[in-house]
Parts: structure tokens; C-alpha cells; sequence
């Protein structure tokens, strides 16, 4: 990795902190980012101190602008990026999702009840120019295991279904 550039979004703390020691001991030059900043830029400091080219900063990664001006500094510093590993994630109380949705009336009602989730084949297997969607669909197809693990002890069942290509005015357009 001697010389190669890497950006490790959520590399201030566990799985990617310790991906960005070896990545740094390993020579690569490493971006450090996420949020909080301030864990960032204390791994980048770690990694220099140690001998390793690293700069740390803040990238939450649902906000563009924020991903771009990593992208700008990670390219002013190193001049290149070779790779990305994104181990960001976060930490929410943990929660039952009947909390959530309309499966509290169900639960309340006594009786269950069925939810079914339409995803895509695309959910599946990748198809080119289309990764966002099949990202979205994919999540879909997960949401639908983890919704039914929540609702199963109320008699509530999810099920997905995800069909290849079916002619509707969308899909006419492509």
C-alpha cells in the first residue's frame, strides 16, 4: 500500500480506526473521516505520530457538500485516491420497530395482520448505470427480514416480493 492513498469514512474509532493503523503502518496515506470531527483528527494525529501521512476531519457522509470537501482536501493533500472503505455506522437506541409504524394499530387490534414490501430483482443482482436504485432496493429486501423478526411475536407477518422487469409506464420509458 506504500504510496496509495485511502480514504476511511468512519475512521476514528473501531473498525475503521484499526483499518486505518494497519493501512498507515502498511505506507498507504490515509484520510480520516466522519463524525464527531474530533476523533478524527486525534486518529490522524495517532497515525503521524507514529510515523504515518494521515489528515483527519469531519465527512458526514449523508451530506454532499461535506463528502466533497473531503474529496477536494483528500486530493490537495495526497494528490490521488486509490481507495475507499467505509466502516461508518451509527449507534441508535435500540428500539422495536413497532415504535415506528403503522404495525402498532395491528399489534393494538389484537388479531395481526400482513404487510408485503415490493422490492426489485435489481435488489439482487446488479445491473449497470442503475447502482442507486439497486442500493435502495436492497435496503427494501433487508427492512423486510428485520421488520418481520420485530412483528413476528404480534402475529404480524412481513413478506417481500422482488420482481424482475414488469412492463408499466416506467419501464416503457427505458
Amino acid at each position: 500500500l506504500k504510496g496509495k492513498t485511502a480514504i476511511i469514512m468512519g475512521g476514528g474509532s473501531g473498525i475503521g480506526k484499526a483499518t486505518a493503523e494497519q493501512f498507515a503502518a502498511a505506507g498507504a496515506n490515509i484520510m480520516v473521516c466522519g463524525v464527531p470531527e474530533q476523533i478524527c483528527l486525534d486518529t490522524a494525529e495517532e497515525l503521524r505520530a507514529a510515523g504515518g501521512k494521515a489528515v483527519g476531519m469531519v465527512c458526514d457522509g449523508t451530506d454532499a457538500n461535506q463528502v466533497q470537501a473531503m474529496i477536494d482536501k483528500t486530493v490537495a493533500e495526497f494528490g490521488d485516491i486509490d481507495i475507499l472503505i467505509s466502516t461508518a455506522g451509527i449507534s441508535l437506541p435500540r428500539m422495536n420497530a413497532m415504535d415506528a409504524t403503522v404495525a402498532r394499530f395491528m399489534k393494538e387490534k389484537g388479531h395481526g395482520g400482513k404487510m408485503v414490501l415490493i422490492s426489485s430483482q435489481r435488489g439482487i443482482s446488479a445491473m449497470e448505470n442503475i447502482a442507486l436504485y439497486s442500493i435502495t432496493k436492497a435496503a427494501v429486501m433487508g427492512m423486510v427480514r428485520s421488520l418481520a423478526v420485530d412483528f413476528a411475536p404480534y402475529g404480524i407477518t412481513v413478506n417481500g416480493i422482488a420482481p424482475g422487469y414488469v412492463m408499466t409506464p416506467m419501464v416503457e420509458k427505458v
